[in-house]
């Protein structure tokens, strides 16, 4: 299953990826969970998210900015 979703910014100029209610649902995420990117992007341009574990994002918030 596969979803497409717009980039949108908010007031900041940050930018936003709203993922939809029923992949939330599906995954059992909400409001303070986070997604594991590792940088890796297809040929076609699809990037793939893995829910974090608790550990994964401990030590390196700031690594990747």
């Amino acid at each position: 299953m596969s979803w497409t979703v717009k980039i949108e910014q908010d007031e900041n100029g940050n930018f936003v990826v709203p993922l939809p209610d029923d992949l939330l649902a599906q995954l059992k995420m909400g409001i303070g969970d986070s997604f594991f990117w590792d940088g890796s992007v297809s040929a076609t341009g699809e990037v793939l998210l893995t829910k974090a574990s608790q550990t994964a994002g401990r030590g390196d918030e700031g690594e990747h900015e």
